[in-house]
């Protein structure tokens, strides 16, 4: 018979409803991340492979966190971070965090400067994630989602 593998799940009060957008060109690092946002209880995500249609998707999805990657194909994270703050993506009702492999306190301090609320620095694992998770969305994406629930929305 086979092994029967178990996922390790850690539970996170106050996570439901959230959703995530992630950006990364790199596939492998996108599904990673989609993976270890299951396993903290997180599953409405939507992964993005570059900055094409950036603000219509995050006006479209609605997330409560993005996480960016730094270095993309079709351009960079300090470029996506001007046109979520130019846009009014970014702000009190999401946070954005910067994934990133460099790890230099000049590429923290411009990403923080430009909108970032937090920088995530690769390698990550687990329970690097969880506590992101748990800084950025818990007992938001209860609120939110119940008021995307309760009334019309106030888009234009």
């Amino acid at each position: 018979m086979g092994e029967v593998q178990k996922r390790a799940r850690i539970t996170l009060s106050g996570v439901e409803g959230a959703r995530v957008l992630v950006v990364d060109d790199d596939a492998a690092s996108r599904v990673l991340l989609a993976r270890i946002l299951g396993m903290v209880g997180i599953n409405d995500v939507r992964l993005e492979p570059g900055l094409r249609d950036l603000e219509q998707v995050v006006a479209s999805f609605d997330p409560g966190l993005i996480l960016l990657d730094l270095h993309l194909g079709d351009g960079d994270g300090f470029e996506a971070l001007q046109r979520l703050e130019a846009h009014g993506a970014g702000g009190s009702s999401r946070s954005i965090v910067v994934v990133t492999g460099d790890a230099r306190a000049e590429t923290r301090e411009r990403a923080l400067a430009l909108g970032a609320d937090e920088v995530l620095v690769k390698p990550y694992d687990v329970a690097d994630v969880s506590r992101l998770v748990e800084r950025r969305l818990a007992g938001r994406a209860v609120k939110e989602n119940s008021s995307r629930k309760s009334g019309p929305s106030a888009s234009v």
